[in-house]
């Protein structure tokens, strides 16, 4: 955040890797410095840019606009507690790895979240909160968005799975 602000300030366009911010208070101040520049702030979501992404949402606009329903899973496997990912200056998964699904599910419905509501599983001693994690969002096009995060599955069933409902399509 603080590299964010002091770009911005020197007048530079900025391609950040995610996380932004990970605190409120970094992100209203990233957002105070934003409006006070010309400058472009662009945060490194790829999976909106993926080629299947592209795709599906150009064949999915193709047939209408009505609200979407969207499933994405994401199988993303055990990783031990003492691991980097799970660090609050990392954003732990939530921030850091979650946010690229919010964000792809954003992109199919090019219409502002009104509503989010998350909820993870109790704390073991194996997995932590961030490990395994449930979010809902409601667009204001009326689509809704739900995101499966889970680290407790069986790798074999593959990473990620999107599906986006809407228009007849699949």
């Amino acid at each position: 955040a603080k590299m964010v602000i002091e770009a911005l300030k020197e007048g530079k366009h900025i391609f950040v890797e995610k996380p932004l911010a990970l605190t409120i208070s970094e992100l209203k101040d990233i957002v105070t410095a934003y409006n006070e520049s010309p400058q472009v702030v662009m945060v490194g979501f790829n999976r909106r840019f993926a080629p299947h992404s592209l795709e599906a949402k150009k064949f999915i606009k193709e047939y209408g606009n009505d609200p979407l329903v969207i499933n994405i899973r994401v199988n993303t496997g055990y990783i031990p507690r003492e691991r980097w990912v799970h660090d609050i200056q990392e954003g732990t998964r939530i921030i850091g790895e979650i946010c690229h699904f919010v964000d792809l599910a954003y992109f199919f419905v090019d219409a502002d979240p009104i509503r989010i509501y998350a909820e993870n599983i109790t704390e073991s001693e194996k997995y932590l909160p961030d490990d395994n994690v449930q979010v809902n969002i409601k667009f204001k096009d009326g689509s809704i968005a739900h995101i499966t995060y889970v680290s407790s599955g069986d790798k074999s069933l593959g990473r990620e799975r999107v599906e986006v409902y809407g228009n007849g399509g699949v």
